[in-house]
């Protein structure tokens, strides 16, 4: 179980706002640490590992995006380190469906159809279609008529990128018109 991290004072979220921005702090935030290693951070000019907590805690709230997801809301922080794994991961970890290590050929058109089809429904649910991944995914491969709002945006986007593949649609090609 994780150590609860210290609550801060109004004196010490007035002072955290100051060392917040030190070369320690954005060192320290580096790694993106909880509290319980945080604590254990060497003390430097004479900082408390609480003070160092609570500027981190600042600069990360400063520094976050809020996503509303449904009727919950999530903030993060990117860090330099989580942006250098999601490039190594677009460059090297994604594969692309000609690869035949990656899908074996018999199964390559089931899998890009089952692609399309999360992606239409994951985007829609995520711009505010209500209705589950299973109830949409069963219309759209039974080619059921939408029910409702929700299911319509899923077709459409379903729909808009079938075409996208089928027309090669591409930036460059965007981009000439």
């Amino acid at each position: 179980m994780l150590e609860h991290p210290p609550i801060a004072t109004e004196q010490d979220e007035l002072d955290s706002v100051k060392l917040a921005f030190a070369t320690e702090i954005q060192a320290i935030n580096a790694d993106y640490p909880y509290w319980d290693k945080v604590k254990y951070v060497p003390a430097k000019d004479g900082t408390t590992n609480k003070s160092k907590w609570f500027a981190l805690k600042f600069l990360r709230q400063l520094n976050r995006t809020v996503l509303n997801f449904g009727n919950y809301k999530f903030s993060f922080m990117m860090t330099d380190e989580i942006f250098e794994l999601l490039h190594y991961f677009d460059m090297n970890i994604g594969g692309s469906l000609t690869d035949k290590h990656l899908i074996p050929s018999e199964n390559k058109n089931a899998y890009l159809v089952s692609s399309i089809m999360e992606e239409a429904i994951a985007s829609s649910q995520m711009e505010g279609a209500a209705t589950t991944r299973k109830v949409a995914k069963d219309m759209l491969r039974k080619s059921e008529k939408p029910k409702n709002k929700g299911q319509q945006m899923i077709l459409n986007n379903y729909l808009t990128i079938n075409q996208m593949i089928i027309r090669k649609i591409t930036p460059n090609f965007i981009n000439q018109k």
